[in-house]
């Protein structure tokens, strides 16, 4: 077929080529659409805390009308974010070292109903079970209580108050089997208590006491001196 019929048959038939025309732009308009579909979204990576799984397993359950103490149950379900994501190295085993007394300080401790809420650069105090537990980056504010051990002391101001404690337990904990499988120990912890013995403060940070593996909780259970 050549130029001059198509032409004619342009010229003969106007309203079938238009209709044509714009049968083929629709069609290819909502063929692409549906393609588009399939393409994933774009998503924004989060390096801290995550709040969904883990961060809150009991949220979806919550009844709005049940009010303030069981909103708090579901928030001790969670273990404090104390670190980032850390890979371990090679021959990281902890290093026996005898304890010395070692004086860190303190010095008003952010208070938080919600152990999720991640540190920053700050010592955060979870205020739900007395005040008596504080949490923080091992990398960041705790990176001194990788080098305290039995025995060493901290000095504490909260509540307009200075006070010396000494470390009377230093417990490694591995999170996944010990702390997010047994939310008991977790609610101890938050209490500073752990088998059943009561501690007047107690720290938590991440680590095997050595590193900043987030795979660990490096916990420290003192009492005032």
């Amino acid at each position: 077929m050549n130029k001059k019929v198509i032409f004619s048959l342009f010229n003969r038939f106007p309203s079938f080529f238009c209709s044509l025309a714009l049968f083929g732009f629709f069609t290819l308009a909502g063929l692409t659409q549906k393609l588009n579909l399939n393409l994933p979204k774009e998503a924004k990576v989060r390096d801290e805390v995550s709040f969904s799984g883990t961060a809150f397993p009991a949220a979806e359950k919550l009844d709005i009308r049940s009010g303030s103490k069981d909103i708090a149950v579901s928030f001790a379900a969670a273990v404090p974010v104390t670190s980032r994501t850390y890979i371990t190295p090679q021959n990281s085993n902890p290093v026996s070292v005898v304890a010395q007394p070692v004086n860190f300080s303190i010095v008003n401790p952010t208070p938080v109903n919600n152990p999720a809420i991640d540190a920053g650069n700050s010592i955060m105090r979870y205020m739900t079970y007395g005040g008596r537990f504080l949490y923080a980056h091992s990398s960041r504010a705790f990176s001194p209580l990788k080098s305290i051990y039995e025995g060493g002391q901290i000095t504490v101001t909260m509540d307009g108050q200075t006070a010396t404690y000494k470390i009377a337990l230093r417990k490694v904990f591995v999170k996944a089997t010990e702390l997010d499988n047994n939310s008991a120990r977790r609610l101890a912890l938050y209490s500073s208590k752990y088998n059943g013995q009561s501690y007047d403060l107690t720290l938590m940070t991440c680590g095997n006491g050595s590193n900043d593996d987030s795979n660990y909780r490096l916990v420290l259970f003192t009492n005032r001196v």
